[in-house]
């Protein structure tokens, strides 16, 4: 960039999936009277982050998603959530379904407690 060059700026962002991604595209024109841009830049916070395979799969919409194991413990506590079980009692069924996870009653009551403090009304 020398004096007297103009710079071309066009900035967007769009929300996607709670964040924005931003986009900038910059064009550097010369001091003399010139259509064509001495340089040009397409950049985007979007390049910035990297993005397996993976997680790009499991965000299309012909995914059919299985549940993790955390996601099978997660759902079993919400399914226990009718308002007729403490969560004692929740965390006493958590550990006859997944005793391997858990181990201990204590371990079940602190995850039912999270759970329940993070759903319910």
């Amino acid at each position: 960039v020398t004096e007297g060059d103009r710079i071309c700026l066009r900035l967007r962002a769009d929300y996607v999936a709670g964040d924005y991604v931003w986009r900038w595209d910059t064009d550097f024109f010369a001091a003399s009277a010139s259509d064509s841009p001495k340089a040009s830049f397409k950049q985007s916070t979007f390049f910035g982050v990297p993005l397996s395979v993976s997680k790009l799969r499991k965000r299309a919409h012909t995914y059919l998603p299985v549940a993790s194991e955390e996601g099978a413990v997660v759902r079993f506590v919400l399914s226990q959530m009718s308002g007729a079980n403490s969560i004692e009692t929740i965390a006493t069924q958590l550990l006859k379904e997944f005793p391997h996870r858990f181990g201990e009653l204590d371990k079940a009551i602190d995850f039912a407690a999270d759970v329940t403090e993070k759903y319910s009304v």
